[in-house]
């Protein structure tokens, strides 16, 4: 073999073993997550959540998670109003509100919008509780037998059948004259209870 053979020989397997090596670590350093320069992370897919049984058949799942994120709104508005009119007006827990709506039925075609005739009990007045918004969900306040205890309940349709079928509460309770203590958190309701008339 001529000395120049030798020299194209040794030249191209330095320029083979370069190429593979370049080719090696490039690969490397995209599969391991690494950004490169100029090159921007994969975006990851947000967290789907999990379907309850009757979501999962209307297939309406941010719908409902929506709903139940306004009725736990709701409630710790509520709870707060109730705790404001107690220890500042009345002095003491407020007597059983008017659901609203009136009738879970209002709900079976669409969320209920409420009006000023909604608010007409001394209750809304004094906790001022107001829903702007339309809702999906019913909700009153309930005082219990002594009226040391009470809470502020929303009942839902989760599977869009038109019944309430999942009721969450937040109980407020008089601890004495003025002092009123909110739950921590809001209870998912077994069994359901009634709406009180």
């Amino acid at each position: 073999m001529s000395r120049g053979s030798r020299f194209g020989l040794i030249l191209a397997i330095v320029v083979s073993v370069i190429t593979v090596v370049a080719i090696t670590a490039f690969l490397l350093t995209r599969g391991s997550g690494t950004p490169t320069p100029g090159s921007a992370p994969a975006p990851t897919a947000p967290a789907e959540p999990v379907p309850s049984r009757g979501q999962e058949e209307t297939g309406d799942v941010s719908s409902a998670a929506s709903t139940e994120a306004a009725a736990r709104a709701a409630l710790w508005q509520f709870a707060e109003g109730v705790r404001g009119c107690a220890r500042t007006v009345i002095g003491e827990l407020p007597g059983t509100a008017p659901a609203i709506p009136p009738s879970f039925s209002q709900l079976k075609s669409s969320p209920y919008q409420s009006g000023p005739g909604d608010y007409r009990s001394p209750v809304y007045s004094c906790t001022s509780f107001r829903q702007s918004e339309p809702q999906a969900f019913q909700v009153q306040w309930q005082v219990f037998k002594g009226g040391t205890d009470g809470m502020a309940i929303a009942w839902l349709d989760g599977n869009g059948d038109g019944a309430a079928d999942r009721a969450l509460g937040l109980r407020v309770t008089l601890v004495k004259k003025g002092e009123i203590a909110v739950g921590e958190s809001i209870e998912v309701l077994d069994p359901i209870p009634s709406v009180a008339r």
